[in-house]
């Protein structure tokens, strides 16, 4: 919470132009790209159709059943994720947000930017080491798990285990796991990550607004 509204209804009201100093050519870029491909998840019909998990374990019959918009669905919306989201690529989530906080003008109206958008590092750090699965012991599989493995590393393996890079070590993780089961649990937790990546979009085409404002 901040103030009287939730987080996602702050951003939305908040006035974000001229809210910050003047923008380089590269970063002007940067934020644009952002806003790109931020779009791009929004529009993907991925997203807008809904996700069913299934698991069936009987003496008669063990089975799982994963039900979403389909592979190539799946595989079109993590080539726009994959570019907000590995280190090497411009527009990724932490350095946008970093860019803006760098260019942050002093708080007024009550508003200040820093504030929120350190809020929005943290939501999207949290949505990242959310543990989404647990290794257990085969001795004691209801005891204290050998390991928990968090969102982050869900789909970073998804993404460099094979979809798009082949790195043996991702790769071998994700191979321990059904891969239904492995799925689904990288489909929640692009859900949770995604979200936040959204809320600073609401930030960065503020931003832009307040340029072409400037310009026109």
């Amino acid at each position: 919470m901040y103030g009287p509204l939730d987080f996602f209804d702050t951003l939305v009201a908040t006035d974000w132009e001229y809210r910050f100093e003047s923008f380089s050519d590269d970063e002007i870029w940067r934020l644009r790209r952002y806003d790109t491909l931020a779009s791009e998840l929004g529009q993907s019909s991925f997203f807008s159709q809904s996700i069913e998990f299934k698991v069936k374990a009987s003496p008669l019959e063990r089975s799982q059943a994963l039900n979403h918009a389909g592979y190539d669905a799946l595989r079109s919306m993590s080539m726009s994720l994959r570019q907000l989201w590995a280190a090497i690529e411009p527009s990724r989530f932490s350095t946008v947000r970093s860019l803006l906080r760098d260019r942050a003008s002093v708080p007024r109206d009550g508003v200040d930017v820093t504030i929120l958008l350190d809020l929005l590092g943290k939501r999207y750090n949290a949505a990242g080491r959310s543990i989404v699965m647990k290794e257990v012991w085969s001795d004691d599989p209801v005891g204290e798990p050998g390991s928990a493995i968090r969102a982050r590393q869900v789909v970073d393996d998804w993404l460099n285990g094979g979809q798009f890079h082949g790195e043996r070590e991702k790769m071998e993780r994700v191979e321990r796991w059904s891969p239904t089961a492995y799925e689904f649990t990288f489909v929640k937790a692009v859900h949770d990550i995604v979200a936040v990546r959204w809320e600073l979009q609401i930030v960065v085409m503020g931003a832009l607004g307040g340029l072409t404002a400037a310009t026109v």
